[in-house]
């Protein structure tokens, strides 16, 4: 997973600020890369779930859910 993850760009699944505020994002203090929904776009364009998988590169997703264990470790610790 970590290899796939490494091909991966998690921008490609996950909403980020910049996805909603566009360039406005650093009037808020925020940078435009910081992720606001984790899958949020997988959730927001989905349809049935072969079409999802054409969609989606699997390395995205793969580099998407580290981010996700990372920071919920990071908040636990």
């Amino acid at each position: 997973m970590l290899a796939l993850s490494e091909a991966g760009d998690n921008a490609g699944v996950d909403m980020l600020v910049g996805d909603i505020y566009g360039t406005d994002a650093n009037k808020i203090g925020l940078k435009s890369s910081t992720i606001a929904s984790t899958f949020g776009k997988v959730f927001r364009k989905s349809t049935t779930r072969s079409e999802r998988a054409e969609m989606f590169k699997q390395a995205d997703i793969a580099r998407s859910l580290l981010y996700a264990i990372s920071n919920n470790i990071g908040h636990v610790a």
